[in-house]
């Protein structure tokens, strides 16, 4: 637990998007931005401290950060980040063996589309792949696999997830076929709405259509 006062005011005029507890302390982010926030010492509560530690990093959203490797790891637009004691940012999405800055800031070839068609020409009916991917934050989320000591950054809406091992880098994990059985090019979402999550011992994954829908209503 986290000793405070009721609320803590954070200097920002976005909306919070993002909280996770650190050694103690909180990080807190909005979508552009990334907050320290350190309680007062032993029970008395005050409204401690708040440090702004990045003006152009934030958060996807509530579901895009987890602990990692004794630290936290989290997605924004500009790439994946990990702190481990807070006040450290370190950028995982731009390692040198396997940096994918460029699906944050533009887009990536699509490995699984390499594919032709056999004879003649497409007549388009099949809906065909894309030849890249890009960022897109709706219903992105982070998940550890404390198992394997691995870290999953999942884009539902960008169809892939990003998979990064200790001293393998980064590997993707496209959730469409680019080809059906016969060989024809068409595209095949195979797994709708992807959502991963860790249990005790293995990865499980959650996919369907969503059916309903919810209203915020601290945004009316």
């Amino acid at each position: 637990s986290i000793p405070a006062e009721n609320f803590v005011s954070i200097p920002s005029d976005r909306d919070g998007v993002a909280i996770e507890e650190i050694a103690g302390n909180l990080m807190i982010w909005t979508e552009t931005e990334t907050f320290f926030y350190q309680p007062s010492i032993g029970f008395l509560l005050s409204n401690g401290r708040t440090t702004k530690l990045r003006d152009s990093i934030g958060c996807s959203g509530p579901s895009a950060v987890a602990e990692y490797e004794g630290g936290v790891a989290w997605s924004d637009r500009n790439g994946i980040w990990m702190t481990t004691t807070g006040l450290d940012v370190i950028d995982l999405s731009d390692e040198e063996e396997t940096s994918i800055k460029p699906f944050f800031h533009d887009h990536i070839a699509d490995p699984m589309t390499q594919y032709h068609q056999g004879s003649g020409a497409s007549d388009l009916v099949n809906a065909q792949p894309a030849s890249f991917v890009r960022y897109d934050p709706q219903g992105a989320h982070v998940v550890h696999d404390h198992v394997g000591r691995g870290l999953i950054v999942v884009f539902p809406a960008s169809g892939v997830a990003w998979c990064r091992h200790q001293g393998s880098g980064w590997h993707m994990w496209s959730f469409e076929s680019s080809a059906a059985a016969s060989g024809t090019v068409k595209k095949t979402r195979n797994i709708v709405n992807p959502w991963l999550m860790m249990g005790q011992d293995r990865l499980y994954m959650l996919g369907g259509f969503e059916r309903l829908t919810f209203t915020d209503e601290t945004k009316r």
